[in-house]
């Protein structure tokens, strides 16, 4: 990169324009991290990172909002597999059982009950598609 290029990308940075990729690095990196943990500690990370505001509760509200529809699918299809029945309580056990995660998502406004209409849709479009 020329120090015109890398003086213009420097002033879009400053200006909020563009991020820069060490950031985005270190944030792709803190996830694997996170991943490659157990739940409670992941739950425990990031309480405390709301905690000390790293974290935006929104931001995790939404991240919570866009990946709990995918666990709900592969907790259906693991009741499939086993053939238990599809029903919200089957769903939602392993929520009830994991108090941390619970208390992190009302946290955050996503109580029980919004997981039980989630629960109640993924077995509506389960039993479609069946």
């Amino acid at each position: 990169m020329g120090s015109k290029d890398k003086r213009e990308r420097i002033a879009r940075i400053k200006a909020g324009l563009e991020k820069p990729i060490r950031h985005e690095a270190l944030m792709a990196s803190g996830v694997k991290v996170l991943q490659a943990l157990s739940t409670n500690k992941q739950v425990d990370v990031l309480n405390a990172s709301i905690g000390t505001g790293k974290l935006k509760s929104g931001k995790l509200r939404e991240t919570l909002e866009n990946k709990a529809p995918h666990e709900m699918r592969k907790g259906v299809q693991k009741l499939i597999k086993k053939h238990k029945p599809l029903t919200v309580d089957n769903l939602l056990e392993e929520y009830r059982k994991d108090k941390p995660f619970q208390q992190l998502a009302n946290s955050v406004g996503l109580d029980e009950q919004w997981f039980i209409n989630l629960a109640e849709q993924e077995i509506e479009n389960a039993q479609t598609k069946h």
